[in-house]
């Protein structure tokens, strides 16, 4: 039988005084997931709203930079399912290079 400790993320067993690590809470994953969503999806837009010359100086992979020019035209229907489909991409690349070669840009 376990019994709770006051660290949340902590049990002790009660045959050892053996601690068990159990990691950070599925609330705070989500959470996590959460924010790293809203700041992808704010960095599309962000990118949708620059111009083409600025855009090709980034040197992104031709399939995002196709996403981010449907992004750009997208109207009111189109423009939230675009934009986190803009989001899954920026996912799989290196995301944080890509906010700091934006930022350089100016």
């Amino acid at each position: 039988m376990a019994r709770k400790r006051s660290d949340k993320n902590m049990f002790v067993t009660a045959e050892a005084n053996d601690e068990i690590e159990l990691g950070p809470s599925r609330t705070q994953l989500r959470k996590e997931q959460k924010l790293l969503q809203a700041k992808l999806e704010a960095l599309a837009m962000e990118l949708a709203g620059l111009s083409l010359k600025k855009r090709r100086k980034l040197e992104l992979p031709e399939h995002l930079e196709r996403a981010i020019l449907v992004l750009a035209k997208a109207k009111k229907g189109g423009l939230a399912r675009q934009r986190r489909a803009v989001a899954g991409q920026l996912r799989e690349l290196d995301h944080e290079d890509l906010r700091e070669r934006l930022d350089d840009l100016g």
